[in-house]
């Protein structure tokens, strides 16, 4: 698995990157979890299965 940072995701997504936390935190995405440690989270995002979710969008908006 390649990860991809919080920073990356949301450029790539072109969203403000506490909605990628949030959403990571809620479990709202398929492509990434969030873990709290003690004293802070951890954002763990798959490179593949984002830019992979990306494509199947973009070809479902073209159909």
């Amino acid at each position: 698995m390649k990860r991809m940072t919080v920073k990356e995701a949301a450029e790539l997504l072109n969203v403000n990157p506490q909605y990628i936390r949030v959403g990571l935190q809620q479990k709202k995405f398929k492509w990434g979890y969030a873990k709290k440690g003690t004293s802070k989270w951890h954002y763990y995002i798959d490179q593949e299965s984002l830019e992979k979710e990306i494509k199947e969008t973009q070809e479902k908006r073209h159909d």
